[in-house]
């Protein structure tokens, strides 16, 4: 939106052995803004919340946020399988 309001992208949907509210919480911890959502046909997802005031510096810096997130969620997932 031109007016620096909130628009949420597509979303994350769901990852084998990662709750999608664990995810969440994992992206607040470094200050990520998002929501759970549920696309038309019920799947869930997490959009992240992103304005017009965002640089793209700080959307890709978002992008690696997630991303970090995820391997960290998989990497200990693997570990307590591992035990």
């Amino acid at each position: 939106m031109a007016d620096g309001g909130e628009v949420s992208a597509p979303g994350l949907a769901a990852l084998p052995g990662i709750a999608l509210h664990v995810l969440r919480q994992a992206l607040t911890r470094p200050g990520l803004r998002s929501m759970l959502r549920r696309t038309p046909g019920g799947a869930p997802r997490i959009s992240l919340i992103i304005t017009a005031r965002h640089t793209p510096a700080q959307i890709d810096r978002a992008a690696a946020l997630v991303r970090l997130a995820i391997a960290t969620l998989q990497a200990g997932r693997a570990r307590r399988r591992d035990v």
